[in-house]
């Protein structure tokens, strides 16, 4: 029988163990009571500029990327300060 689960929340944490249990097989079911996933974490765009809401870097980790390249979110990684 298939597991299922639901996952309650659909910032950071929400979402990667979402992910990491639909790549096990798992059912999952994200609810997020917000119009966006995101959590505290959330971008802004205004012209060239975006708008960091929330944490807006991460120390850098060879897990972090192996996941930004799993997504295909590599050429999306910007230097904080740019």
């Amino acid at each position: 029988m298939m597991k299922k689960v639901c996952v309650i929340g659909g910032g950071i944490s929400g979402l990667c163990v979402a992910y990491r249990l639909k790549k096990k097989g798992v059912d999952v079911l994200l609810v997020e009571r917000n119009a966006v996933c995101g959590g505290n974490i959330q971008t802004e765009r205004d012209g060239d500029y975006l708008i960091e809401w929330g944490p807006n870097s991460t120390l850098v980790s060879n897990h972090l990327f192996e996941l930004i390249a799993e997504l295909g979110l590599l050429e999306a990684v910007a230097p904080a300060n740019r």
